[in-house]
């Protein structure tokens, strides 16, 4: 868990050029055994590599609108500042949350799930 705490608070770099959002759901073993979602951001890195990178990821008992405001929010507070696009589910007002901390993004709308 200490690795986990550390991954989780580690800065981050300042710009990406996409940063998808989403969550999986898998079983979780707390007083039960209940299907909850991890949340994840993912960013595609503004180097000439262009590599991808786990920016984060964050378990909530459902999946919401907060749980992704926070994941943001968490973001910039671990230094990202610029993000050229953020891709994502239908959550409503998302783009709007997104805008918010990240006024220059456009958001497109993830519509497919494999």
């Amino acid at each position: 868990m200490e690795k986990v705490r550390r991954f989780q608070a580690q800065h981050i770099d300042s710009r990406y050029i996409a940063i998808f959002l989403d969550a999986l759901f898998f079983f979780l073993r707390k007083d039960t055994v209940e299907k909850e979602p991890i949340f994840f951001a993912m960013g595609m890195d503004i180097k000439e590599s262009g590599g991808y990178e786990v920016l984060g990821f964050y378990t909530d008992v459902k999946k919401s609108h907060m749980s992704y405001v926070e994941v943001v929010e968490n973001l910039y507070s671990r230094g990202v500042r610029e993000a050229l696009l953020f891709m994502a589910d239908g959550i409503p007002k998302l783009d709007e949350e997104i805008g918010k901390a990240f006024p220059g993004a456009d958001f497109q709308l993830r519509t497919i799930h494999a």
